[in-house]
């Protein structure tokens, strides 16, 4: 029997990271990638910290270059709305209320020591992660992550069709299978296998230094 979703939320914390940090394009605008409008007033990163709430992420950490995350403060803000409350009605006690669910936004700076060296969105969901693990567990243990839902901002789609397997997400058991084809996923585990020896300890040397 699967539980309530509403027990999931509040059990369950799924931080969101958006990796923005990271090699440049090739489109040599003058803003950065991650703000490229992608329709009327909406831009790459903003779809981006949508697929998080919608997911059911309870904080978003985006990490991204120091120069432009005053901008990208301004731009977004601390919070957003979790789309999946928003409208509702809930019912406390004997009363309804409109459902609204506050997902904070955090801003992570890359580290100094990284610029120039390790400049890639696959180095900055690694260094997001481990940030959101850090500060989660000082606050409590309650706020462990269960596990990391990462959002690209730079791929677009729909990101309302993932209401429909948010509890999927939420779920501790949930298997990558369920989204990845199994010989994918035997590749993947193969390449993992062969190289993480050597990458774990480079990754294990490199947070001692951090």
């Amino acid at each position: 029997m699967k539980r309530p979703i509403s027990k999931l939320i509040n059990s369950i914390h799924i931080p969101g990271i958006i990796p923005i940090a990271g090699i440049p394009l090739d489109f040599e605008f003058p803003w950065h990638d991650s703000m490229q409008p992608i329709a009327q007033d909406f831009l790459a990163v903003e779809r981006a910290v949508l697929e998080c709430a919608t997911a059911g992420c309870k904080t978003i950490w985006i990490i991204c270059p120091a120069n432009i995350q005053p901008l990208l403060k301004h731009r977004i803000g601390e919070y957003v709305l979790d789309p999946y409350f928003y409208g509702r009605s809930l019912r406390i006690k004997k009363y309804k209320v409109e459902g609204r669910k506050y997902v904070p936004i955090y801003y992570v700076p890359a580290h100094p020591k990284d610029k120039d060296k390790r400049d890639s969105l696959v180095w900055s969901i690694l260094y997001g992660a481990k940030i959101a693990r850090n500060i989660s567990v000082r606050l409590s243990k309650w706020m462990v992550p269960a596990k990391y839902y990462i959002a690209f901002p730079y791929g677009v789609f729909p990101s309302q069709y993932l209401v429909k397997y948010r509890h999927k997400v939420m779920e501790k058991q949930f298997a990558t299978e369920n989204f990845f084809p199994a010989l994918l996923e035997k590749k993947i585990l193969k390449f993992l296998e062969k190289n993480s020896d050597s990458k774990q300890q480079e990754f294990e040397r490199h947070l001692k230094t951090v």
